[in-house]
């Protein structure tokens, strides 16, 4: 960024600037279809001050519509990623208590694996795909040596440690960074 700072081809500018115009259109689409609400581009989800047994309002119905056809598909995308044991715990939570919900994404973040390597798999039901991203964990889960591994977890609040839960997602969180 500093070289292209400098120059003074605009034409060089111009292509980086489409090129990022075209990722952010990209990235802001891809956030439509996850979290945005197609009615008034409202963000889905439930009051914070709501209890688990009355968000209701939280059932997501863009997947597989017939009963149990989701899982099959869930679990055969989650076969290549070596995450059954985390998909079927996803899917048991799913028919406990919220039996009505046919999400068309599902994720699992594999937190085995480096923070450098896109570790966060997200499965589309409808197309049958999965998606890999990098994802992060809190300052707090890094143990000793500063390795990018994640070791130490904690559901402590201030501990700055990533939470081994299941989470329903509904809003973007913007973090904080140690890099310069």
């Amino acid at each position: 960024m500093a070289k292209l700072a400098q120059t003074t081809d605009s034409n060089l500018l111009q292509e980086v600037l489409a090129q990022l115009q075209n990722t952010l259109d990209a990235a802001n689409k891809i956030m439509r279809e996850l979290g945005r609400d197609r009615d008034g581009g409202g963000l889905r989800g439930v009051s914070r001050s709501a209890p688990p047994s009355h968000d209701a309002r939280f059932l997501p119905r863009e997947g597989l519509l017939e009963t149990g056809q989701d899982e099959a598909v869930l679990r055969q995308m989650a076969v290549a990623h070596d995450l059954e044991v985390p998909m079927d715990r996803l899917i048991a939570l799913r028919n406990e208590r919220y039996a009505a919900s046919r999400p068309r994404y599902w994720g699992i973040v594999n937190f085995d694996l480096h923070s450098s390597k896109p570790r966060m798999f997200v499965f589309d039901v409808r197309s049958g795909e999965t998606s890999s991203y990098l994802c992060a964990h809190g300052r707090g889960s890094e143990g000793s040596p500063d390795d990018g591994i994640a070791d130490i977890f904690s559901n402590v609040e201030g501990s700055k440690a990533t939470s081994l839960r299941i989470y329903r997602c509904a809003e973007t969180y913007q973090g904080e960074t140690d890099i310069p």
